[in-house]
């Protein structure tokens, strides 16, 4: 095992926000459609050079388990192995996916991690309904910003009205995900303006408001103008 390379830390997902206004784009948006599409991955520079066996059996037996949880939960995270060879891992589906939906959605992530990072002692891979992350024990910590994707609609609003009905409903997301109890996840529609937020299920309910707000102000500076958007942020803390 080769760990001459820089090291990478790949932090959890603290909060994902979605925004889409259906009342300047030529067709409906629907916030939460689809489940599968690959929205981004990241595959740690470490790598194994002469393929250990058992760190490819400990990867693999992990993998399987997380899958196997996503049957009947949509968060779970832990860690397989010895001193020897060992593997942290986590998956989380979107609040609004069924136990069915969700495991399709999870299923799909180990050969899709494996295509995308080959040997990788780590990797995130995100799709837009679920996500799937994991780390080789003893992967080295480094600070990553706290963004972690964006994505900005080329289409931007004309016309009056757009700013003040988008933050209308960005504030109306920020209280919401504050009161929902619901895991973490919150789904609004303000005006015309469909929002979806979801923050890891281990952080708490102040956490979660203050990444969603952090969020928010990013997606204000990131997107502009832009009718539909999506931020990925890591923990806000």
């Amino acid at each position: 095992m080769d760990l001459s390379s820089k090291p990478i830390f790949l932090p959890s997902i603290a909060v994902l926000l979605f925004f889409a206004c259906s009342g300047f784009l030529v067709r409906h948006i629907e916030a939460a459609s689809g489940y599968s599409n690959l929205v981004y991955n990241s595959c740690a520079n470490q790598t194994l050079t002469d393929p250990i066996e058992s760190y490819s059996q400990t990867l693999s037996s992990l993998l399987g388990i997380l899958t196997a949880k996503s049957l009947h939960s949509s968060f779970f995270k832990g860690s397989v192995g010895d001193d020897h060879a060992a593997f942290f891992g986590l998956f989380q589906c979107r609040g609004d996916l069924s136990n069915a939906n969700c495991y399709n959605c999870v299923s799909r992530l180990p050969a899709l991690s494996k295509r995308l990072c080959g040997e990788s002692l780590g990797a995130r891979v995100q799709l837009s309904g679920c996500y799937i992350q994991y780390e080789a024990d003893g992967v080295a910590e480094n600070s990553e910003p706290e963004l972690l994707y964006k994505l900005c609609s080329e289409t931007e609003a004309r016309g009056s009205g757009f700013e003040e009905m988008r933050t209308e409903a960005f504030a109306a997301v920020e209280m919401g995900v504050k009161s929902s109890g619901n895991n973490g996840f919150y789904q609004e529609t303000s005006g015309e303006v469909n929002l979806m937020a979801q923050c890891q299920r281990d952080l708490d309910i102040c956490e979660c408001g203050e990444c969603v707000t952090n969020a928010v102000q990013v997606a204000q500076e990131e997107c502009k103008s832009s009718v539909s958007g999506q931020i990925y942020m890591a923990s806000a803390l």
